[in-house]
């Protein structure tokens, strides 16, 4: 009740509360002495094991009565009957998996030393079962050891409170509570009280958990066992499993060393399998790329020494086939950027730009094998080249009607001008038009025109000298 008087007794320092009163019902032999700092000012009740009946009655005498009819006192004597059954329960319940009987007998007839030691013990199985507070079940231990030192039931109990287990089944799960000084002299007695079977019962327990223990990680190997692709979380999970167990639980562990060399057999050939696998696909593809050759040393890397030496040499003859299909692909690519620049009307510089750059990542053999490379080229540069001059000369025969003369419309068409290779400016029918606009222009800016400034520009009859081609590429 630790949890509840502390509770109440804090409400009894909150300035302007109502007080609290806490009034102390000692069940049986306690003792008083035993009560809290805090409570030992307080008058208390004595009562015997059966309270609950007449409780009321006694507390009408110290609170202020409640109507019968009232719904509160309803509520209250609801609450009553239904402690008065988990009262009746509780009496019947076994002390920690262990029974005393009194000096060894299995009648049912005790003492009065007896009657008194199963008191004791009763409040201890509470502390110990169900509110797990084995300091007070200490003290009552220590109590009816006083009386009979040799009850076995007392040294099982202390033997709970060593290792702070509020039943059987939490204590069979440490593993070394045989250690302990309380469990042999439980052994001594149980056996002097003529109850081996108690002590058989706590060994069947253990022996049942240790079994239980070691069959979560038999379901495991069995499961590992079926996996046709076993993974290093699996292993890992049976590997923590196992070294968690108790050494004794070891006996009843399956055949776990022979199950996992196997799935490691396993785990050896997937990883083979997998990366002849990844070199099959490689090699079946019609056009592989360098990730690819990328993928398959790097798993080749990641496989072990043994590993490497089951795979074999046999994936270096396909990246060496797959060097050739991409030296091929690259080959092809631009043979085909080739014949789509030249079934155009018009193109442009980007593809021209691109159709260049594509060729010039080809080393010298693989540009020896695109064929007609210059002279499609040309062919495209000249079509380019000739609209260039068709545009310009368009351009130009606008300018006339240019009532303001602009500076910058007039260094576009310069640039353009001087964009095209010598001998297709020629083909610029009014050129004359450009220096005309320039005289405008410098007029309409106040600027004398000199000859330095003059655009660079010949008139359509001037012989063209001839000079070594130069192409972009």
């Amino acid at each position: 009740m630790q949890n509840e008087w502390k509770r109440f007794y804090e409400l009894n320092k909150v300035k302007g509360g109502d007080y609290k009163s806490i009034i102390p019902i000692f069940i049986d032999d306690f003792d008083e002495a035993d009560l809290p700092d805090e409570l030992s000012h307080k008058q208390g009740l004595k009562y015997g094991i059966s309270l609950i009946a007449d409780i009321d009655k006694t507390l009408s005498k110290i609170i202020n009565p409640i109507d019968k009819d009232d719904e509160q006192q309803k509520q209250i004597d609801q609450l009553i009957a239904t402690q008065n059954k988990i009262l009746a329960e509780w009496a019947k319940q076994q002390s920690a998996g262990i029974e005393f009987t009194g000096s060894g007998q299995k009648n049912t007839i005790l003492s009065a030393q007896d009657e008194k030691i199963q008191s004791l013990l009763k409040l201890a199985k509470v502390n110990i079962e169900d509110l797990g507070n084995f300091a007070e079940a200490e003290k009552q231990v220590q109590r009816a050891q006083e009386i009979d030192a040799e009850n076995y039931v007392t040294w099982f109990y202390k033997l709970l409170i060593d290792f702070k287990a509020q039943s059987l089944s939490e204590l069979i799960m440490h593993d070394n509570f045989r250690d302990s000084v309380n469990y042999r002299l439980f052994v001594k007695y149980a056996n002097k009280a003529g109850r081996p079977d108690d002590v058989q019962k706590l060994e069947d327990e253990r022996e049942k958990y240790l079994r239980a223990m070691a069959e979560k990680i038999n379901g495991l190997l069995d499961t590992l066992d079926e996996n046709p692709n076993p993974l290093d979380e699996d292993l890992y999970k049976i590997k923590s499993l196992y070294d968690s167990l108790p050494k004794e639980a070891l006996q009843y562990v399956g055949e776990i060393k022979q199950v996992v060399q196997n799935a490691r057999k396993k785990q050896r050939e997937n990883k083979i399998n997998n990366f002849n696998a990844r070199v099959n696909l490689v090699s079946n593809k019609e056009h592989p790329n360098y990730d690819d050759i990328l993928k398959i040393e790097e798993e080749y890397k990641a496989l072990s020494e043994d590993e490497q030496d089951l795979a074999g040499d046999g994936y270096k003859a396909v990246i060496s086939d797959v060097n050739v299909k991409m030296s091929q692909g690259k080959v092809q690519r631009v043979q085909q950027a080739l014949i789509n620049l030249d079934n155009q009307d018009l193109p442009s510089r980007e593809d021209l730009i691109h159709v260049e750059k594509l060729f010039n990542e080809l080393d010298d053999k693989q540009k020896m094998q695109v064929e007609n490379f210059q002279t499609i080229m040309t062919s495209a540069y000249d079509k380019k080249y000739k609209n260039d001059a068709q545009v310009l000369s368009k351009y130009l025969t606008k300018l006339p009607t240019e009532t303001k003369p602009n500076r910058e419309i007039y260094t576009k068409l310069e640039n353009r001008y001087k964009a095209l290779p010598k001998k297709y400016r020629a083909l610029v029918t009014n050129i004359a038009l450009l220096d005309e606009y320039l005289d405008r222009l410098l007029d309409s800016e106040g600027i004398v025109r000199t000859e330095s400034i003059k655009p660079e520009v010949k008139n359509q009859g001037d012989p063209v000298k001839k000079k070594k081609k130069h192409w972009l590429w």
